[in-house]
């Protein structure tokens, strides 16, 4: 376990983790005002914040959620280098 924690540092030296990823794209996400609060959580897997949220709601429409993944910018070698 030691060696392949010392060998995820070598190709990962920032540390990231899965929950990085989601706390990267609902950080950018929050930031368009024209991505509905829902569509964003939805889309990094949180619940809403009500009851409302959590159990009445419809799913967003693939639509809604491809133009929110087309809203994120491009990262490469860990760095944002563009945004769409």
């Amino acid at each position: 376990m030691r060696r392949t924690a010392s060998e995820f540092r070598t190709v990962n030296p920032k540390g990231f983790v899965n929950h990085s990823f989601r706390h990267f794209v609902n950080d950018r996400l929050s930031r368009v005002t024209t991505i509905p609060k829902p569509l964003r959580i939805e889309l990094v897997g949180h619940e809403g914040d009500d009851i409302n949220e959590r159990v009445y709601a419809e799913p967003s429409p693939l639509r809604g959620l491809q133009v929110a993944i087309n809203a994120l910018p491009v990262v490469d070698d860990l760095r944002v280098i563009s945004a769409r």
